[in-house]
């Protein structure tokens, strides 16, 4: 395989930002279709029989695969039955009182890598997800929990992260997709990580009666604990250069640009309700020759 050249991977994670910054209708009509557009802009492949680069199969692959340690910036990530299950207890003023949350990515589900993973977390660009008040192709970001860990704070420990970024003032502690978002829990774990059993089986207490506080292992009383538990496939692969189209003229790329377009028509689900959003929801009749099939891109560094 042929790996892509600097230039051309930094337009995969560019031309993502820029249908972020300038298309809120997004590209097609899964979450698949944006990728393919990127891979395009940066003359990448996305499929190739020989190097078992295909999308046919649950497990799809995008390029080589590659660990989790050497993921870059651009490489795309591959859901299969992935779930993240949240628990963020709080003891406060007014009580004992704890959030949960369930994100799942499947049961098939693509992004691309924006911040490269550390400390069981990494940011990726992605769409089709279900947001309220969000169109369903909107690309966006979101931070990934790929490994199951816990983190648990005192009161004077809290105190302590909530006067720096690691805890934005502004917080809203009642949300607790604000709180997974903006809180840096991968900053926090080597300081005040927690054994993962002992916060499951304190996790089960808590859920019972939130009668006594939650204690640490040192008998400090809890203020903050966030469980977190990772299940499911999550693969990784480097895209790779194409030499076909890397070689082709101004001629050939509007060719092989129109060419993928029909291919992600024809190859994109029925979709829900035309009303679904204000760009036309994630019907297929509905849009079959719609803009969003098409797509822009103007480099940032051309």
């Amino acid at each position: 395989m042929a790996e892509l050249d600097v230039a051309h991977r930094s337009i995969l994670t560019d031309f993502a930002v820029y249908q972020m910054n300038s298309n809120p209708a997004g590209i097609g009509n899964e979450c698949t279709h944006w990728i393919y557009a990127a891979l395009f802009e940066a003359r990448a492949l996305d499929h190739d029989k020989a190097l078992h680069i295909a999308q046919a199969l649950p497990h799809y692959t995008w390029g080589k695969q590659v660990d989790t340690d050497k993921v870059q910036r651009g490489d795309i990530a591959q859901f299969h039955g992935f779930k993240n299950s949240f628990f963020v207890y709080q003891n406060t003023s007014t009580g004992f009182t704890f959030l949960t949350s369930d994100q799942v990515r499947g049961p098939n589900h693509t992004g691309m890598v924006f911040v490269p993973p550390k400390n069981g977390t990494y940011y990726q660009l992605e769409s089709h997800l279900h947001h309220k008040g969000i169109a369903v192709m909107t690309e966006r970001g979101n931070t990934i929990y790929y490994e199951s860990f816990a983190i648990a704070l005192s009161a004077s420990e809290l105190a302590q992260v909530q006067k720096t970024d690691t805890w934005p003032a502004s917080i809203k502690t009642d949300d607790i997709e604000d709180m997974l978002e903006r809180i840096d829990w991968v900053g926090m774990r080597d300081s005040y990580s927690m054994d993962l059993a002992a916060a499951d089986q304190l996790v089960k207490k808590l859920k019972h009666k939130l009668s006594t506080p939650a204690k640490k292992a040192n008998g400090d009383d809890i203020a903050c604990l966030l469980v977190v538990h990772a299940e499911g496939y999550l693969k990784f692969s480097s895209p790779q250069a194409s030499t076909a189209r890397l070689g082709m003229s101004t001629a050939q790329l509007a060719d092989e640009k129109a060419q993928l377009i029909h291919e992600l028509v024809v190859g994109g689900r029925v979709g829900g309700k035309p009303d679904q959003d204000e760009y036309g929801g994630d019907n297929k009749k509905k849009r079959l020759y719609d803009h969003r099939f098409d797509w822009t891109y103007r480099p940032s560094n051309p």
